[in-house]
């Protein structure tokens, strides 16, 4: 017969059984092409992460707080671009130079997005300095024309 989502072994910690206004009272068999079926697939997805999950309530204030960031803008003359090695959806990442030693230096340029986008990217950056195989952040800088 028709098994419905809640008898399968995996949601049966995860939603309240026969709670008719969840996905999971539905049979299976009716879940596959409908809009019923994201509403399954969300339940799954509602999982609690178990290592950091509460990683931010045990840390200060200024370690999540990325609004009220202040950013100090270093000089962008003294890098110079080589080549592009990636790219994502919020941003581009170029092989460089820094002019000043010689030094290879990879660049993220953000596209241009909210300025609050911009300071939880250098947030994060600055957070995870020093953790292994992350990269260091050496240098915030800005295109005084575009502002990115």
């Amino acid at each position: 017969g028709a098994q419905t989502l809640c008898e399968l072994p995996v949601f049966r910690q995860r939603c309240a059984l026969g709670d008719a206004s969840c996905a999971c009272a539905l049979p299976s068999s009716s879940l596959a092409g409908s809009s019923a079926h994201a509403r399954a697939v969300a339940v799954v997805s509602m999982a609690r992460a178990r290592v950091y999950r509460d990683v931010n309530v045990n840390r200060p204030r200024s370690y999540w707080d990325y609004e009220s960031l202040n950013v100090s803008w270093g000089p962008q003359d003294q890098y110079e671009l080589v080549r592009k090695v990636g790219r994502g959806k919020y941003s581009e990442v170029f092989l460089g130079v820094n002019m000043t030693d010689e030094s290879p230096v990879v660049v993220k340029i953000l596209k241009p997005v909210k300025k609050k986008k911009i300071k939880r990217e250098i947030k994060i950056l600055q957070n995870l300095r020093g953790g292994t195989n992350i990269i260091k952040l050496l240098d915030v800088v800005r295109d005084p024309v575009s502002k990115t």
